[in-house]
């Protein structure tokens, strides 16, 4: 029999606090007349229902609201169907199959009218032992329904979620589930349509079992990366969004990589399984993004970036960035804050201006590490104002080849206001400059143990002042229609002088300017308290001379070149001037110099 049978007109019926059992159904309301009834209600909520065929059913009522059940139900546990445009919830609840495990349906929703919206939410239920956790039939044709099913245990069963999703995917959604441990499928969808399923536990983290557990149209990404509750204190189920995996397998609604950017916890963590992204990322949060296999990148329109940055403390490792030839930069980082940035063993190829472009920072630390920048774009790393305490490091990256270097310029630093920057370790093949760097204040530069292979300048600066320190040790710097160190000065803009400041190039293997000079200090002018040191340094080579420096006769300069190896130039030998005596070795040229030697 039944328990309580609801029929006819009804408002606002209530059955709550009992305990039914041994019924074929515990709760019936079946109003009829094929149409739902407006203003009507139906709620059912804390019963213990044991040992019934069908827990709670309920068709063409209004607004129906089940919860804080404990259901032990054979073939049915709630059955609600055609509720109309109305809000209907199940949520906290348990549903258990004892007698017939493996048999019969916990939660099934059925839409048969195609001119109204029903909107139910399956929240925070524990569902196990039926053949079919949820069974969703005809939610999504003609007018799609809002079917939410987020937080529950969805385990056990043989089929966790069985949906028929229409041409229309409409807005049926399953988030932030444990829909895992099911024998046949977790999710099994036989519609044309795609099941929105991201953000749950499928119960691996390996793509492929997470593709394989699900079949039809399902689009499972991003997926959780474990089981665990997040909120034992709530009942059902919630998600753990510390770390989340992305993949390109499987039906896919949404973007990606935004996606799942947009799901994380701050400070979380994202794996990009192997695949091919089409997106336009927008990092908005502190994250790490990692790659794992071969994860590319490609854009979706053309644009200024394929990744823009502006969030602080985000770790980008190993991605493939390709522009395709159609957007200006790889990543664009701007606003970077205390916590920094970390670019770390990526290939980028195919931009039409640079591989990374860091705008104008205040503070913070900034590394760009062991990436691979191909020769396919104009500049390798470009950089604005750096100022306020920054802090970066370039080290260990491959700027373009010999067969194939950088349009342009490998490395090139705007202007640094009371910062640092290291570039160290670098192979740079560039036609232009190799590493330049623009108007120093207050800063301190360090170039060292890079290889450099440049048309113009390998190393290039314009303008160094108050109190910045220059230090170019330990490199091979070759230019073959340029000079090797350049300082670009230049009297027409006294700012790009150098003054107040220490200059030191010493232990380079390697100083050749094949079309200018081995290291020139010119045109310029040396200005109070310029300290400029070269020694030590193996070979330094210019079609003019080795070493050119110019000097305007400001006092308080100090020129100190000693302890080299070879010093020479092509055509000219020993070249001085203006009463300098004493120089000893080819190659070295100096004019106007008042101050000491």
């Amino acid at each position: 029999g039944i328990g309580f049978n609801v029929v006819g007109d009804l408002s606002d019926v209530t059955v709550s606090g009992f305990r039914i059992d041994n019924f074929k159904t515990a709760v019936r309301a079946d109003i009829g007349g094929g149409t739902v009834h407006p203003g009507t209600g139906l709620k059912v909520n804390n019963n213990t229902i044991t040992n019934v065929d069908q827990g709670v059913f309920s068709d063409e009522v209004a607004d129906v609201l089940i919860s804080y059940n404990d259901i032990d139900a054979k073939n049915l546990g709630v059955h609600l169907e055609d509720s109309g445009s109305s809000f209907s919830s199940i949520d906290n609840n348990i549903f258990r199959n004892t007698r017939g495990p493996l048999t019969g349906t916990a939660v099934s929703i059925r839409d048969t009218f195609s001119d109204d919206q029903m909107a139910v939410y399956v929240e925070r239920n524990n569902i196990s032992g039926f053949d079919t956790g949820i069974a969703l039939e005809e939610v999504t044709e003609l007018t799609p329904d809002l079917i939410r099913i987020y937080q529950n245990n969805i385990t056990g069963n043989d089929t966790g979620i069985l949906a028929v999703i229409g041409s229309d995917a409409g807005t049926a959604k399953a988030f932030n589930n444990n829909i895992s441990g099911n024998f046949f499928k977790n999710i099994n969808n036989s519609g044309s349509g795609v099941f929105d399923a991201s953000g749950n536990w499928f119960g691996t983290t390996d793509e492929a079992s997470v593709i394989a557990s699900n079949l039809g149209l399902v689009d499972v990404s991003p997926y959780l990366a474990s089981g665990t509750d997040a909120d034992l204190g709530l009942n059902g189920f919630q998600g753990d969004f510390s770390t989340l995996y992305v993949t390109d397998e499987g039906a896919q609604n949404h973007g990606l990589i935004d996606e799942a950017i947009g799901l994380v916890n701050p400070h979380g963590q994202i794996f990009v399984n192997d695949g091919l992204y089409t997106e336009n990322i927008l990092v908005d949060k502190s994250l790490k993004l990692t790659g794992l296999g071969t994860a590319v990148l490609n854009p979706e329109f053309a644009g200024d970036a394929l990744m823009t940055i502006t969030a602080s403390d985000v770790n980008i490792d190993p991605l493939i960035f390709d522009g395709l030839g159609i957007v200006k930069h790889g990543i664009v980082s701007n606003n970077i804050g205390n916590h920094g940035l970390i670019v770390e063993g990526n290939t980028f190829r195919n931009f039409k201006k640079s591989a990374i472009l860091l705008k104008a920072t205040q503070g913070g630390n900034m590394l760009i590490r062991g990436n691979t920048i191909e020769g396919s774009m104009n500049q390798g790393i470009q950089t604005g104002t750096l100022q306020k305490g920054t802090y970066l490091t370039i080290d260990n990256n491959t700027f373009g080849s010999e067969a194939d270097p950088l349009n342009y310029i490998g490395v090139d630093i705007g202007r640094l206001r009371n910062s640092s920057v290291y570039i160290s370790g670098n192979d740079v093949y560039a036609k232009n400059r190799g590493i330049s760097v623009t108007n120093t204040k207050s800063s301190t530069v360090e170039i060292d143990h890079n290889l450099v292979r440049s048309t113009l300048a390998a190393v290039n600066f314009h303008g160094i002042e108050g109190g910045s320190e220059v230090a170019i040790h330990d490199n091979d710097l070759v230019s073959s229609h340029g000079t090797g160190v350049q300082f670009n000065t230049g009297p027409v803009n006294p700012s790009n002088n150098i003054s107040a400041s220490t200059v030191s190039v010493y232990d380079n293997s390697n100083i050749e300017g094949n079309g200018g000079y081995g290291i020139d200090v010119f045109p310029g002018e040396l200005s109070g308290d310029a300290v400029i040191n070269i020694t030590n340094n193996e070979t330094i080579k210019g079609k003019f001379d080795g070493i050119y420096v110019y000097d305007a006769n400001l006092g308080g300069v100090s020129v100190n070149i000693a302890d080299n190896g070879t010093i020479t130039d092509t055509p000219d030998g020993l070249v001085g001037s203006n009463g300098i005596t004493g120089l000893q070795g080819d190659g070295v040229a100096l004019y106007n110099i008042s101050s000491s030697l």
